[in-house]
């Protein structure tokens, strides 16, 4: 691999992994919860969310599963690029895909909840998953390019 093409790799995942590590530690959102405003800390997000579809969040599933699709698209970055840069943007859209939602449910009840707001460690989580997009396209442009000046 070009010398510049490894940095620029090691680059992206770097970066990509360290703001998302980062926005484990803040708080995700705020929500109602049966008249009471909760925050929701992004690491309860992060890892319960995968248990969101038992309970019939469905959308909230959907916009968890940009999770996974981020570290297998890490995984694949380096052998894999065009899969890596496809996982790369789903996920970045699924996780934007939440500033469309106005309720999540709250309770394995049913209940549901008004989003009052959403804080940093969301925004440092689309900021991540969005970083590693953009990057994966500027590596596989970068790439294109070095391959046409051999």
């Amino acid at each position: 691999m070009h010398p510049q093409l490894k940095r620029t790799n090691q680059i992206i995942i770097l970066i990509s992994l360290l703001l998302y590590a980062v926005s484990l530690l803040l708080p995700a959102f705020s929500f109602d919860n049966n008249g009471q405003v909760e925050t929701a800390p992004s690491y309860i997000v992060a890892f319960a969310g995968a248990m969101a579809v038992a309970g019939g969040a469905w959308a909230e599933w959907l916009v968890w599963l940009a999770n996974p699709l981020f570290l297998v698209g890490i995984i694949m970055f380096s052998n894999q690029r065009t899969k890596s840069l496809r996982l790369s943007m789903a996920a970045a859209v699924l996780a934007c895909s939440f500033l469309f939602m106005k309720e999540v449910m709250v309770s394995e009840g049913g209940v549901w909840g008004i989003i009052y707001k959403r804080h940093a460690g969301y925004w440092l989580w689309v900021a991540s998953l969005s970083f590693f997009a953009a990057g994966n396209l500027y590596f596989y442009q970068l790439r294109k390019k070095l391959q046409q000046e051999t």
